[in-house]
């Protein structure tokens, strides 16, 4: 016996109230299709619109059942489901059971992660606190630039006047 698990998606001319009827049918088609099958959980994920058109539809309503069954019992289960015609998709999967130390090596490794993302932090403020500093100074020097252009400016009005001088001399000779 594995764990599997099924999403299906209900097609949008149903209304809310037909929903958990359909979702039995689906449980009953399950169960119909061996003996040695045990629903797990259904779940009711509600209605959402689809990110492309299927069989013309727009929107369905999804929904999800855990449940153990024999992998021969699969294939039946998937030729079962597709002759549905309430049914707009579905994906049978097998479900991973992870033991202790998988959960403990994940949650090693998420530690990590955690650590190494919080250095990185870390690094980046003192970044950012050593470009504030050199900002400052940047400031200063922008606030002396203006001083600059003002002397260039006076310097480029000087030398107009003067070229003015030196074109009225050769235009009176």
């Amino acid at each position: 016996m594995h764990l599997y698990e099924l999403l299906y998606i209900i097609k949008n001319d149903f209304s809310d109230e037909q929903i958990p009827g359909i979702t039995k049918k689906v449980q009953d088609t399950i169960s119909s299709v061996s003996k040695e099958v045990n629903i797990k959980q259904t779940q009711d994920l509600g209605r959402r619109r689809l990110a492309y058109p299927i069989q013309k539809e727009v929107a369905g309503s999804y929904s999800l059942i855990d449940f153990e069954a024999g992998p021969e019992s699969i294939k039946r289960l998937d030729r079962e489901l597709s002759l549905n015609d309430d049914l707009l998709r579905h994906l049978i999967i097998t479900k991973q059971v992870k033991t202790k130390e998988q959960l403990k090596r994940e949650e090693q490794l998420r530690e990590k992660a955690q650590k190494a993302q919080e250095i990185k932090h870390q690094e980046e403020r003192q970044q950012e606190a050593a470009q504030t500093r050199g900002t400052k100074g940047m400031i200063q020097k922008k606030e002396e630039l203006p001083k600059k252009q003002k002397k260039e400016e006076e310097t480029v009005e000087q030398l107009e006047q003067k070229l003015d001088e030196i074109l009225k001399r050769d235009i009176v000779e």
